[in-house]
């Protein structure tokens, strides 16, 4: 029975309470609202300020994505002007080549040569050494053979050894 009556007071409480609330439970409940009315505020402003941010940034990078794009285009038309050049000097080089090459006919032209207009001038230097010091060798080798003035010195026909046939048809063929 005890435990009839239990349920019983229990059954009194919430029948004396009736749905109402203390004074003091309705205060804490106000001071909760309140709290979360204002932390709904800070979010409400947090919120504004962050989508401000984010509109500024993209904007930014719109700004950014088309002066990347100004900057490919111009790029691009830099590397065809390079190209166009580098085209126009290996021209120049090839000309520039030829006329040294006739400007210098004493060096053999597989020795001119080079990738720029310093080693095309480099390989001229190299050439003319190179002339230089053949010419010099071919000059002491012409001045160590002496060549005596004159009519060479007749030699007799050598018999010694020869057969008598082959003695016969040497002396038989015009001198």
């Amino acid at each position: 029975m005890s435990e009839k009556n239990e349920e019983t007071k229990d059954q009194e409480t919430v029948v004396e309470n009736n749905g109402s609330m203390t004074l003091e439970e309705q205060a804490a409940i106000k001071a909760q609202l309140d709290e979360e009315k204002q932390a709904r505020v800070q979010v409400d402003a947090d919120l504004v300020s962050k989508t401000e941010r984010i509109t500024a940034l993209e904007a930014d990078v719109s700004t950014r994505d088309a002066d990347l794009a100004t900057a490919k285009e111009e790029t691009e038309k830099s590397g065809a002007v390079i190209t166009e050049l580098q085209e126009q000097s290996k021209v120049a080089l090839a000309q520039y080549r030829d006329a040294i090459v006739q400007a210098n006919p004493n060096i053999p032209a597989a020795l001119i040569g080079g990738d720029s207009f310093q080693a095309l001038f480099d390989s001229v230097e190299k050439g003319k050494t190179i002339v230089e010091a053949v010419s010099e060798k071919l000059k002491a080798a012409a001045a160590s053979s002496t060549v005596p003035a004159g009519a060479p010195v007749r030699d007799g026909i050598v018999l010694n050894g020869l057969s008598a046939r082959e003695k016969i048809s040497a002396g038989i063929k015009p001198k």
